[in-house]
């Protein structure tokens, strides 16, 4: 007889939480979430990027997508169709409110397998999951596989249950362990928060509090009698987490003895101890010393690139890497350049030197100069007035740094890496025709998450 093919785990979430997910919204775990997130929202704040790995139907994706706001971005990831219908039936019903919630029905053990996160490595700022991370059968591999897509300094926040907690289910656990047979839930590994610990600290994370939830349940810590193993595996039998014990009654009656026994292992005086609590660890990644390809030049050493205006007769070159990088779609960034919006790279403004000369351009009708324009009171802005390029941005409040149009950079000149595009801004005057790429920066409809007065400090 041909043997059977083990399944895999994600076939096992798929298959035990399909039953779950009708009901899964009536249960405790609603409540529960909400106490967990009330530890977690001291590490949020408008306009971060969020994964919520496990997500289900979503529980504590939209109280993320609430506390980042529209600028922020909060992606939940799960395996279960099921469970994933629920959340989407959620968003369904308030597309506005979560305009900044993306959902994917995928593995999160192969986020690298999901193409919409493509390039999204090193780029979240915080890793959450809520009652899932007794799912994996090695945890260390499947939180190092998650860091991956963490900010130096992003937090992950993961909960995981006190190790006598739901006694039923960990007494199964050790019997499919005996037996050799497959187990969806893996909780051996946990002897108390320390043990959430090491695992984080193996993965580059070093937690920062580590949270007692009790009551996670709301039935509270209880006692079971020694005696009371063969009612409750025979009640249980029918669960989908004993499928295994089923297959023939032979393989019945082991798993039946062999959760005797481990139930009579817990036993104290008599009595077998559930205590319904979790530990809930929030921690960071380490800070890694930036490549320095990454990080701004010292001031006046070697040119990092040089660029100019489309005739030629402007050039500059700076001595520092930009700093930052973002798209503004401002009425006048817009009109300025005749398109959807001007993306611009920051850079110290004593690195910059600007060279003019006669445009090389014989139909250039201008004088070449390097015109100033102040269209507002916030900043002025510079532009080849010979064949009209737009080149640089200093706000009046912030002189020491000045926002260069990267359409102007020579690539062929780059001797450092040009930051990826980290912010939209000025969203609420984008014109209607202009679609936003779906590059996780943040969003943000006057500056990077602040209004104008925040910025400049008032109107002069």
């Amino acid at each position: 007889m041909a043997e059977t093919t083990p399944e895999t785990q994600s076939a096992s979430a798929i298959r035990l939480y399909t039953h779950r997910a009708p009901i899964y919204d009536s249960s405790y775990h609603p409540s529960f979430t909400v106490r967990l997130f009330s530890h977690i929202s001291p590490h949020l704040s408008p306009g971060l990027k969020i994964l919520d790995l496990a997500c289900g139907t979503g529980l504590l994706t939209y109280q993320l997508a609430a506390a980042v706001g529209p600028s922020g971005r909060v992606v939940g990831i799960d395996v279960t169709p099921g469970m994933l219908a629920v959340a989407r039936a959620k968003l369904a019903a308030e597309p506005e409110k979560y305009a900044n919630v993306a959902l994917y029905e995928h593995d999160v053990t192969d986020l690298d397998g999901i193409k919409e996160l493509a390039g999204m490595k090193g780029r979240f700022d915080g890793i959450t999951g809520a009652s899932m991370f007794v799912l994996f059968q090695d945890p260390v591999a499947a939180l190092g596989h998650w860091v991956q897509y963490l900010k130096p300094g992003g937090f992950v926040a993961l909960d995981v249950t006190h190790p006598q907690n739901l006694a039923y289910s960990g007494t199964v656990e050790k019997t499919a362990r005996r037996m050799g047979a497959f187990m969806l839930y893996n909780r051996m590994w946990m002897k108390g928060p320390e043990s959430l610990e090491e695992v984080m600290r193996k993965c580059g994370v070093e937690v920062k509090e580590m949270v007692v939830v009790e009551n996670q349940s709301g039935q509270g810590d209880k006692k079971y009698g020694v005696e009371e193993a063969d009612r409750l595996f025979e009640e249980g039998i029918d669960k989908e987490i004993c499928r295994g014990f089923k297959e023939s009654e032979a393989k019945r009656a082991e798993a039946k003895r062999l959760f005797k026994e481990e139930w009579e292992k817990q036993a104290v005086n008599g009595w077998v101890d559930e205590v319904d609590t979790v530990f809930l660890g929030i921690g960071r990644k380490d800070v890694e010393e930036p490549k320095s390809e990454f990080k701004a030049l010292p001031i006046h050493s070697k040119v990092a690139f040089s660029g100019g205006c489309r005739c030629g007769s402007i050039t500059y070159t700076s001595t520092t890497a930009p700093s930052a990088a973002c798209c503004c779609y401002c009425a006048a960034c817009r009109q300025l350049s005749g398109s959807g919006c001007i993306p611009w790279a920051q850079v110290h403004t004593d690195a910059l030197t600007i060279t003019i000369t006669a445009p090389k351009s014989s139909s250039a009708q201008a004088s070449t100069t390097l015109h100033t324009l102040n269209l507002s009171n916030a900043a002025e802005r510079q532009f080849c007035n010979a064949c009209g390029t737009p080149l640089f941005m200093v706000y009046k409040r912030n002189p020491e740094e000045t926002s260069v149009s990267m359409g102007s950079i020579d690539e062929a000149s780059l001797r450092c890496e040009l930051p990826e595009i980290g912010s939209h801004i000025f969203l609420k005057e984008k014109a209607k025709w202009v679609t936003l790429p779906n590059d996780w920066a943040l969003r943000c409809d006057e500056f990077t998450g602040r209004t104008a007065e925040e910025v400049l400090g008032g109107s002069d």
